[in-house]
């Protein structure tokens, strides 16, 4: 166990594909209270070897700390990487607002936001799927005595806040396309369809 503490790779159970991250963290936060409760129980002090009386204490004062210093390193990489999952989160939903938001004003500026709209709608849910994960750990965490920044909670707590009005903007948008649908065909047909016709007909008579 020891040794296996002092060269896990703590990084790869924040890494996004792991299958179940929270049912693993869980696990190895488990193991390590097991650890320590393990290494309490078992490691004396002293004990007798015969009529030797072996000390002990170097190797439980090596060994006891370990399991702590596993989950301290868990708590440490944890925040870092999971700071960086939401800061991807957060770019990710400012730029969509803002190609949502965008002014429609020409059939080019509704088939623009059109598109965009369709990516949004497909890559939302596994967006908001990634920040709830985010949630879960920090929850994790806190339920087997590591910390979670402050700083970093309100910085989660504002992540949800602007998912969720991306969500309203995204039905609000959805419902504005289908008010703006009539008035693009319309456009279509008396403007750019004549348009495109004076155009061909000036090419077809040009010498």
């Amino acid at each position: 166990w020891y040794w296996v503490n002092e060269r896990a790779n703590f990084g790869q159970l924040f890494n996004e594909k792991v299958d179940k991250p929270i049912e693993t963290l869980v696990s190895a936060l488990s193991l390590f209270e097991y650890q320590k409760k393990k290494f309490a129980d078992r490691i004396p002090e002293g004990c007798n070897l015969g009529m030797l009386k072996v000390d002990c204490s170097h190797t439980r004062k090596s060994l006891l700390p370990s399991p702590s210093n596993a989950m301290k390193k868990i708590e440490t990489k944890g925040a870092a990487i999971v700071k960086e999952h939401l800061t991807g989160v957060k770019k990710w939903t400012k730029t969509s607002q803002d190609e949502l938001l965008a002014k429609v004003a020409t059939v080019e500026d509704y088939v623009n936001q059109k598109n965009a709209w369709n990516r949004i709608s497909d890559a939302y849910q596994g967006m908001k799927e990634r920040l709830d994960i985010c949630g879960n750990v920090y929850n994790t965490l806190t339920d087997f005595g590591l910390q979670v920044r402050k700083d970093d909670r309100a910085f989660y707590s504002e992540c949800l806040q602007e998912i969720t009005q991306l969500n309203r903007l995204v039905d609000s948008v959805a419902d504005q396309q289908e008010l703006n649908l009539d008035t693009i065909k319309k456009k279509i047909k008396d403007v750019l369809i004549p348009e495109l016709e004076s155009k061909l007909c000036l090419l077809y008579t040009s010498p």
